[in-house]
């Protein structure tokens, strides 16, 4: 794997950790006091969502790494 090759994928594996940070302080915002059942459920679930998603890209992330490898 090349130099740049190997920047850029440390460039998106530091993207999904940023997202994966973010991601965690929705889902910590989510219990409020102040906010209704429905909001915290609401933001519970784009926080799931987003979780899974974030867990496919670094599949992918890894599935790129391996090829690249070899």
């Amino acid at each position: 794997m090349s130099n740049v090759q190997r920047t850029k994928l440390g460039d998106l594996i530091d993207l999904v950790n940023a997202a994966q940070s973010l991601n965690e302080a929705i889902f910590m915002a989510a219990e409020h006091h102040s906010l209704t059942k429905p909001a915290t459920g609401a933001l519970q679930t784009v926080s799931g969502e987003l979780d899974n998603k974030l867990r496919v890209i670094e599949e992918r992330i890894d599935e790129m790494m391996e090829a690249i490898d070899g």
